[in-house]
Order: C-alpha cells, then structure tokens, then sequence
C-alpha cells in the first residue's frame, strides 16, 4: 500500500480509522484498580504514574495464586466493565459522523471480544468492529 492509499471495507466503501482500547478509549488502569479492590479488600495507591503496565503503576507483585484468582475476576468482569476516558465517545462520535468506520484494534485475548463489544455498547461508542492482535498459546 501506498501511503495514499485509505483503507475501505468491501461493504461500504468508508475509509477505516482503527483505534486502541485500553489506555486510549478505555480507562484500563482505573479498572485494574477497581478489580483489585473487589478481589483483595484493599484500595491501590499509583506508585509511578507514567507506567506503562497497571501492575507497576500500582506497585502490585501477585503470588501464583494472587495471580490467578484476580485473572477470574477480570475475565468476568474487567473487559466488560471499563470506564471511558474523558472525550473518548464523543471524539468517535465525530469521526463517525465524518463519514469514518470506527474498528477497534487491541492485544487482549479474542475470546474476550464479545466483553469488549458489550462494554462499548454500554457507553455507546459508534463501534462495531473489534480485532485482537493476541496469540493465544495453550
């Protein structure tokens, strides 16, 4: 491709925008303290604010089984229960009604897509489209 190229669907013929999730639509880091607060009984407090991962900014360290019980509960709960950022709907609201199709791109593991989808709705964000870049291995 050409960087003059835009990208359409087969279907509609609409240039395609594709954005992030978590951290850029969605309020990942927020989340991650809400589900550690219902697993655990204690509120986070951010340790380095410009972290990239959640657990660093919080300054969390899981045991094996730390681990896998606050994995349940975010399988449950987390993808499907996201807070926005400030903005973030409506910004897709206008990039929608410019005539774009709105697809979201993220690495979080594909059998979660439908959480995600169900999270958009939600908030009403103009999205339909979800692709997981996630390599699942078992």
């Amino acid at each position: 491709m050409t960087k003059d190229t835009i990208l359409c669907t087969s279907t509609n013929k609409k240039p395609i925008i594709a954005l992030d999730c978590d951290g850029v639509l969605l309020d990942y880091h927020t989340t991650f303290a809400q589900i550690y607060e219902q697993v655990f009984g204690k509120q986070l407090t951010i340790v380095s604010p410009k972290s990239y991962h959640a657990r660093d900014m919080y300054g969390v360290k899981f045991t094996d089984e730390e681990k896998v019980e606050f994995e349940r509960i975010w399988d449950e709960h987390g993808w499907r229960k996201m807070p926005t950022h400030d903005g973030a709907v409506e910004a897709c609201h206008l990039l929608h009604q410019a005539g774009y199709e709105l697809v979201c791109v993220t690495a979080m593991p594909a059998q979660f897509i439908e959480h995600r989808l169900e999270n958009f709705r939600l908030h009403g964000f103009p999205i339909d489209k979800i692709i997981s870049s996630a390599i699942n291995c078992t």
